[in-house]
């Protein structure tokens, strides 16, 4: 999931809730990806496999430059997104 966003400029939080299945268990990594870049990532297990779930909320602190802005999801192998999943990401812009 990718999406653009504009920012005033200084201090922002970003929270990002979404749903997941996966195709085995185990530890998946999610990125949180902010201009391409990794901005920070999120370990989750998924105990049952093919079975929707909603995901650990990943909520992240940073200061961006004023301007148009790049954020998304980056999904693990083995982990999927359909019809069935949602997402929600949340930016908190603190007012300069």
């Amino acid at each position: 999931w990718t999406t653009t966003f504009n920012s005033n400029g200084g201090e922002l939080i970003v929270n990002m809730m979404f749903s997941a299945y996966s195709s085995q268990q185990g530890v998946a990594i999610f990125d949180l990806m902010i201009d391409d870049n990794v901005a920070t990532s999120l370990r989750f297990y998924f105990n049952a496999i093919n079975t929707h779930l909603p995901v650990t909320t990943i909520a992240y602190k940073t200061i961006l430059p004023a301007g148009p802005h790049k954020i998304g999801l980056r999904i693990p192998v083995n982990v999927f997104v359909d019809a069935n999943d949602a997402a929600t990401i949340q930016i908190i812009q603190k007012t300069p």
